[in-house]
């Protein structure tokens, strides 16, 4: 019996909080005409939109807020990223990771020697050689026999090893992972660098291409590209488990057989690198995010200024319209009303959205100035209301002077 009694009265309790939610919206509203509304609504969003692009997109303060986005907050590009990463299905690449931690160059060169007669597609080696040792002559002769082979090179900085090594013919392709922020987070590469005379290639577009893949839809090459940091499953070897003689080399020619090789040291500190789904992660595996996007023509699209700009004014205007109708409505908890509105669009419109974008199409939309514009518009919308009470309050005043007279 208590069951049904609460069932029979739950939706009068209901009802009777609707009631009382009605009348007071009627209530309030009765005080401000249809077009205050929509007077308040445009200023607000039009007045929010302004003062975000002139602290966000302009040269009116020295672009404050742009130099602040780009120096100090990550992008949402490492919050899709890890989302995207942590969801998507675990899949295998084509890409087998050799780590050479604690290995000699003899070992190494022997390690590249039983290599080459286990048919991999390519091999990738992201190791620099800076100091000269008895060990050169013979590694040096094994990278100039395999021509499956890319040598990983720092711009600017070439040692003696590489010199020694493009005298021969060996490919060589540059190494510069593209931070934009002082947290240094590996989120995009170039795929070359054009000049007028030459053309200096990315190690992983040369690695791909060496694979027998096309980039042709990388171009123009000196264009920004961001890494899919996608969930890859990679098989990994070591330099000692492979000329280890009684390894089974059977076997291990199995794991190699058409694979790309990324040979590098996994766990150097001095080539770990903060991204978007690791706060350490080495310069080896940041090169299999590369080369996995690039193989897999995984383009990741940025929204252009524009769309990004009206975005913000359409959330923007949804936005005023929504917070000016609680305000008027729940004058004894606006504050409340305001704040659960800006947090309700920036989850339902701006985060999940761009999230969904993200993983379904590999699109980038930058919400940085919608964002901004959400933040801004609070203090707006008091300012603009506290004006408009102080205008209206000198119109009555005025209006009942003339009628007395």
């Amino acid at each position: 019996m208590t069951s049904n009694k609460n069932k029979q009265t739950s939706p009068g309790l209901l009802q009777g909080l609707w009631r009382k939610t009605r009348a007071k919206t009627r209530e309030n509203f009765s005080q401000h005409p249809l077009w205050e509304l929509w007077v308040d609504v445009i200023t607000v969003t039009l007045l929010t939109l302004l003062f975000t692009w002139l602290l966000f997109d302009s040269d009116f303060s020295g672009n404050l807020f742009g130099t602040a986005a780009e120096i100090d907050t990550p992008e949402l590009i490492d919050l899709y990223s890890a989302s995207a990463h942590q969801t998507d299905v675990p899949r295998y690449s084509n890409i087998t990771l050799l780590s050479i931690d604690g290995c000699s160059r003899q070992e190494v060169t022997t390690a590249l020697e039983i290599l080459n007669g286990m048919e991999p597609r390519a091999i990738g080696v992201d190791v620099v050689f800076q100091y000269p040792a008895e060990e050169d002559d013979a590694l040096i002769n094994a990278i100039v026999h395999n021509d499956k082979i890319v040598m990983a090179t720092i711009p600017y900085n070439g040692s003696y090893f590489e010199h020694a090594l493009r005298e021969q013919g060996t490919s060589f392709g540059s190494v510069v992972f593209n931070t934009s922020s002082r947290y240094d987070v590996v989120r995009s590469f170039l795929p070359a660098v054009l000049n007028e005379t030459d053309t200096t290639w990315s190690f992983d577009i040369l690695l791909a291409r060496k694979a027998g893949a096309t980039t042709g839809c990388f171009v123009p090459y000196d264009k920004q590209q961001y890494i899919a940091y996608s969930n890859l499953m990679m098989d990994t070897l070591n330099c000692l488990e492979l000329i280890d003689p009684s390894a089974d080399l059977t076997a291990i020619a199995e794991r190699v057989k058409d694979k790309i090789i990324l040979m590098g040291d996994l766990n150097a500190l001095t080539d770990l690198h903060r991204t978007p789904i690791d706060a350490n992660m080495s310069g080896v595996m940041i090169h299999a995010y590369m080369l996995d996007t690039i193989l897999r023509h995984d383009i990741i699209s940025v929204s252009p200024d524009w769309l990004n700009w009206l975005i913000a004014l359409i959330v923007c205007f949804v936005s005023s319209v929504a917070m000016l109708y609680f305000k008027w409505a729940y004058d004894d908890a606006e504050g409340l009303a305001l704040r659960v509105t800006q947090l309700v669009l920036m989850i339902l419109v701006v985060v999940l959205p761009g999230v969904a974008c993200f993983w379904l199409c590999r699109w980038y939309f930058d919400f940085t100035p919608t964002f901004f514009a959400l933040a801004i518009q609070a203090v707006v919308l008091d300012i603009w209301v506290g004006i408009m009470a102080i205008v209206l309050h000198l119109i009555r005043s005025l209006h009942s002077k003339k009628s007395k007279k």
